[in-house]
């Protein structure tokens, strides 16, 4: 697994932290908890958009050294 994998799994992990120490023990207000989970999914999405555009890219770079591409 690479960093960005690594990273995407420790923010769905702390999000999930996040939701269960928020349904048991209501530590943040009904409005920062939605702004932060809001957050968490912007993060998630646009660190996996990256990720993918890197492999398909290391993908790419491969295929065209094997002479699979012109």
């Amino acid at each position: 697994m690479n960093a960005l994998g690594l990273v995407l799994s420790l923010l769905i992990a702390a999000a999930g932290a996040l939701c269960v120490v928020q349904l048991w023990y209501p530590v943040l207000s009904a409005a920062t908890f939605v702004k932060v989970l809001a957050t968490l999914g912007v993060a998630v999405v646009v660190i996996g958009v990256i990720a993918l555009m890197r492999r398909e890219l290391r993908e790419e770079s491969r295929l065209r050294d094997d002479g699979f591409l012109d």
